[in-house]
């Protein structure tokens, strides 16, 4: 399905790559805005990454809400890159002008999500990063805190940029940006985005965002 419309009307997809979710994944689904300003028509596809459990079923059962909802399958576990790859691709199959992504775990959130694409809007941005850093963290492990900073450093390091929040899986993408970017690995897309983004001069900015703590 690829909607007609005028010029002046822009299509959002939002893709949550998603591995044995099935108690947060309405939750993210059913918290993301129905209507943002700017944006004619949202469709939310969720790419289910071989999970052993319902997560794809619970995601169908949202079909009801005002978003086009699309489910999307891996036979087994692909990983989070072949994941994220695979959602851009459908975004873009169906003609998505902006393209978000976001966890399927929750914590994320996704009221957010009008703030994440406004300089996209605004023509300010190629690529939006919503930091976790900048923002508010409810709750992060003290390994996975300075894993991702010293990871977030590296990747400014290879770069050049200045990204306080390169492991952040929240995130906005212009149709153009992404098509230009190539993610060849299928473990992680995070730092190679950003280095894809510094090698092909992409606009890029951070806007703080808010890091919740994952529902057990």
């Amino acid at each position: 399905m690829k909607i007609k419309r005028e010029s002046d009307e822009k299509v959002l997809a939002i893709t949550i790559p998603a591995w044995n979710e099935e108690n947060t994944i309405q939750q993210v689904i059913k918290s993301i805005p129905p209507r943002i300003a700017g944006i004619k028509t949202i469709f939310v596809i969720v790419i289910d990454d071989g999970s052993t459990d319902l997560t794809a079923a619970r995601a169908r059962e949202c079909s009801g809400a005002d978003n086009h909802i699309i489910v999307i399958s891996n036979l087994i576990n692909k990983g989070l890159a072949y994941s994220f790859r695979r959602g851009l691709e459908t975004a873009l199959q169906l003609g998505a002008d902006i393209i978000v992504n976001t966890d399927g775990d929750n914590q994320y959130d996704q009221s957010q999500i009008p703030q994440l694409i406004q300089p996209i809007l605004d023509r300010r941005a190629d690529m939006v990063l919503g930091s976790r850093f900048r923002g508010n963290i409810e709750h992060m492990s003290f390994g996975k805190y300075w894993g991702n900073r010293l990871a977030t450093a590296a990747v400014n390091i290879v770069s050049g940029l200045n990204v306080s929040d390169g492991q952040t899986g929240f995130r906005a993408f212009t149709n153009d940006a992404a098509m230009r970017l190539n993610v060849l690995s299928n473990f992680t897309y995070t730092q190679e985005t950003i280095l894809e983004a510094a090698d092909k001069q992409l606009k890029w900015v951070e806007i703080p965002c808010t890091f919740r703590k994952r529902a057990d």
